[in-house]
């Protein structure tokens, strides 16, 4: 049997390309979208520190000329940010892909409130979905480490368990119901001329594995496919799930992910697509964290990523994918 299952490594890397470039962020439509695209531009702008079209005039003041954003959104004008990385004002005209329009976004700072406007229409600033913060940058990257050591768990001791226990059976359905997972698998032939055999679908009803202490990790799993392509639903709970990275410990408290995930490959190219919800509690240390994702990503040939609809909350505050602060100065 030669199948391998990767279904929990194209979360890991699903997750992963919320915190790097190469992103494209369907702006949506409205005001409030359209404002977020600005604020997502300029966050990127701010970051490409060798970009000709990006230039510093002045400690923290930056003026740029048709700066164009990874979802497609282009940007003229000026801005300024604070020394923690938040824009403080900005006066821009945007081109919004997909709209064809060309917008004006100003913003200011007024007697200590903070204005918006989208060709001179009032936008409430707690509509404007922002980057993150490098605090907010920093609680997600641990988060997705230890998200990413959990899911290896799994895959240790629930997916490779089971290529241990099938690798020799004739094709077939076969009745799993043991201490830590109740379902049916079913091996088939790799080809159809072919004695070597595979996994070629597992429904999973239920699932625990054990951690140290109190906590583990369950729930339920089913895939199917042939190949190189496979489809998978889960919906798993991850309750007291502790590691150590570089001598600091990452803590899910209780976690949960509800997905549907796609892999496989398209004109020669790998692909991922993760369409569920992840959510809950976690800690860095003895800081105390939550995180909400809900939507749709995709990855095509593990260099680029598009996330078409989705929502981001790193402790409460919705955020946008990008970081509000230069690489050089973190």
């Amino acid at each position: 049997m030669k199948r391998r299952l990767f279904v929990f490594g194209a979360v890991g890397i699903l997750l992963m390309a919320l915190i790097i470039t190469g992103c494209e962020a369907n702006p949506g439509s409205g005001e409030g979208s359209a404002a977020s695209s600005a604020f997502m531009a300029i966050s990127e702008a701010v970051t490409a520190t060798s970009d000709p079209t990006v230039t510093e005039t002045s400690r923290n003041s930056f003026e740029v000329k048709e700066f164009r954003a990874d979802d497609g959104t282009v940007i003229s004008g000026t801005f300024t940010i604070d020394d923690s990385g938040t824009i403080t004002a900005a006066e821009l005209t945007m081109r919004v892909k997909g709209t064809g329009q060309e917008l004006s976004f100003v913003l200011k700072q007024d007697q200590g409130k903070t204005e918006a406007a989208i060709d001179n229409e009032p936008v409430s600033p707690s509509e404007i979905r922002k980057a993150m913060t490098r605090e907010q940058s920093f609680a997600f990257r641990a988060f997705i480490e230890g998200f990413e050591e959990a899911l290896d768990a799994v895959n240790d001791r629930l997916l490779d368990g089971l290529e241990d226990i099938f690798e020799d059976r004739h094709p077939g359905e076969y009745e799993i119901d043991n201490a830590f997972m109740k379902g049916t698998i079913t091996v088939g032939r790799e080809e159809w001329d072919d004695d070597d055999t595979e996994i070629v679908s597992a429904d999973i009803q239920g699932f625990t594995i054990p951690l140290w202490g109190s906590g583990e990790i369950s729930g339920s799993y089913s895939f199917k496919g042939r190949g190189d392509n496979e489809t998978a639903d889960i919906s798993m709970s991850i309750k007291g799930f502790s590691e150590e990275d570089d001598g600091l410990w990452i803590s899910l408290d209780q976690v949960t992910v509800d997905a549907r995930i796609e892999e496989g490959e398209r004109r020669d190219d790998d692909y991922f697509i993760f369409d569920g919800s992840i959510e809950g509690a976690y800690r860095i240390g003895n800081d105390k964290h939550e995180i909400s994702f809900s939507g749709k990503m995709e990855g095509d040939d593990d260099d680029h990523f598009h996330f078409s609809d989705y929502s981001l909350r790193i402790n409460g505050d919705e955020v946008a994918v990008g970081t509000q602060y230069r690489n050089h100065r973190r």
